[in-house]
């Protein structure tokens, strides 16, 4: 009777704690309330445990100070158990080890992730973007340039006039009657693979709204009439076009999405979310090699499973695809819609084609053959619940490149169509993942279609990007100081708000394992 009566209070703050994670206009999560609830209890019946055994320890230490010292207090008698010890076998030992190095990597894996998810608040708060444009690019006399950051630029000489090949890098584009590879020749909805690998380059323009983006766009795909029809450059920066109908082919919206934006922590964090999952399964599978030969109902029901006991919880995950998901099952179904991008990019446009159903074609993509189970479990409402990987079997395609290590975070459904990589010496540092070194390959051994370039040049220098990234370091320490600065003078209620929860956190666990414990003898039995 007492424990009950002493558990209500650990009921009331569980319900007061699981508030602040309730949804507006929906009660406190039950599950998570329990859980909080037996924890509590828990808790604290070991502190109440603790504080009893400290208590009678010193009660016997002040009864041994008052009596004479040649007489001797019988300590209280306790019961003892033995076990029988046993030299450790080399199964043991190796199971020790392996122990050891999963706490080890979770570690790891949970400071990365608070450090990034730190750094993401601090970028945001201070409003500092990084770069003003990481994608720049202009016209030349007889064609484009596209500078990615400093380290990848990509030079397109225009078909018309005598234009000479300029640097090692510079290859008379091939034939398309003599494709390199079984793709070349094939489209999805009227464009060809280079064309979406084009259309990728736009989300990385720091400026969607500008006047600049129709003019790049025009001199990129001057052969295919697209207009654009909506963009964001918010959380997720994408962009629709659509392809005006022709020849009696329906008009088609082309979303594409962008990749990571390497100075944006929220993009390198999205990044480490997304495929979580199937890392730690590929890292299990080391160890376990049975692992591997799991069908993928197993991997999904692991991966789904994990992630509705969190949204039993009430812990309700967000991605930034979220605002694309929307946006395209906003779209009649009778709607020809295909999406694609590169890289990061690339893993969402897949996993909202999935989820809806439609076409996408990924540039470089990381696979999305078992992440897909969590995006399943926490959008339920689509295509890929009912028909597992069917639909990305039948409507995706990936082109992934050797020596690009970003595509084993996972594997991949579909239809995949591997290339070689023309920057194979600097594959460890990001040369095979370039998308403008992508484009460039395609070029050279598929061709140009349409016939608007006549040579295609990529050179790809990682030094310059990181001196450009050291020198970018210096004010964002300023600003993230300065902001701090600001918040402490503006917000002084929450920082002392925030100095009292400090302050009673460290009480109570100061209160539960900071206690001296007496000697084995005089413990409780």
């Amino acid at each position: 009777m007492l424990m009950v009566v002493a558990s209500l209070p650990c009921f009331f703050v569980a319900c007061y704690l699981c508030s602040f994670v309730q949804e507006e206009g929906k009660g406190k999560p039950l599950l998570l309330v329990v859980f909080v609830w037996l924890h509590l209890c828990s808790e604290g019946l070991s502190t109440l445990r603790t504080w009893l055994i400290w208590l009678s320890s010193m009660q016997i230490a002040c009864e041994e100070q008052q009596q004479p010292k040649h007489i001797k207090i019988e300590k209280r008698k306790t019961m003892k158990f033995s076990v029988e010890q046993r030299d450790h076998t080399p199964e043991l030992k190796l199971a020790s080890i392996m122990l050891r190095l999963v706490f080890l990597c979770t570690c790891s894996f949970c400071t990365v992730i608070g450090l990034c998810a730190s750094m993401a608040v601090v970028q945001q708060r201070t409003g500092f973007k990084g770069s003003p444009a990481l994608l720049r690019w202009r016209a030349l006399p007889r064609g484009v340039e596209i500078n990615n950051a400093g380290v990848s630029v990509l030079t397109l000489t225009s078909n018309t006039g005598n234009a000479s090949s300029e640097g090692s890098a510079s290859t008379a584009l091939g034939s398309e009657e003599q494709p390199s590879y079984m793709i070349c020749g094939q489209t999805w909805h009227g464009l060809h693979l280079i064309d979406y690998a084009l259309l990728s380059e736009l989300p990385y323009l720091p400026n969607l709204a500008g006047q600049d983006f129709p003019q790049l766009l025009k001199m990129l795909l001057p052969h295919l009439p697209l207009k654009v029809t909506n963009y964001s450059s918010g959380g997720r920066p994408w962009v629709e076009l659509e392809l005006s109908s022709k020849n009696g082919r329906p008009a088609v919206s082309i979303v594409v999405v962008s990749g990571t934006l390497v100075d944006r922590w929220r993009d390198i964090l999205e990044d480490i979310r997304m495929w979580t999952e199937p890392v730690m399964i590929q890292i299990i599978g080391t160890f376990c090699p049975l692992t591997r030969m799991w069908p993928r109902e197993t991997t999904a029901l692991v991966i789904g499973s994990w992630h509705r006991i969190m949204l039993g919880l009430g812990v309700k995950l967000q991605w930034q695809y979220k605002e694309i998901l929307d946006h395209v099952r906003q779209m009649p179904a009778d709607r020809q819609v295909v999406l694609t991008g590169h890289s990061l990019g690339a893993g969402m446009a897949l996993v909202v084609g999935a989820l809806t159903g439609r076409t996408a074609i990924g540039i470089q993509p990381p696979g999305t053959y078992h992440s897909l189970a969590k995006h399943q479990a926490m959008h339920p409402r689509g295509h890929a619940m009912e028909e597992g990987s069917h639909v990305l079997h039948q409507k995706s395609l990936s082109l992934v490149f050797e020596g690009d290590w970003i595509q084993n975070f996972d594997n991949h459904g579909g239809l995949v169509q591997t290339m070689a990589c023309d920057q194979s010496a600097q594959s460890l540092i990001g040369g095979c993942h370039v998308l403008e070194g992508a484009v460039c390959h395609l070029l050279q051994h598929c061709g140009d279609h349409a016939g608007e370039f006549r040579t295609c040049t990529h050179v790809y220098n990682p030094v310059d990007s990181t001196l450009e990234l050291l020198d970018s370091i210096v004010p964002f320490v300023q600003q993230c100081w300065q902001s701090i600065q600001a918040d402490l003078l503006q917000n002084t209620g929450q920082f002392q708000s925030m100095l009292v929860a400090g302050t009673t956190m460290f009480v109570i666990v100061a209160v539960r394992y900071a206690l001296p414990l007496p000697h084995q003898d005089t413990r409780l039995a």
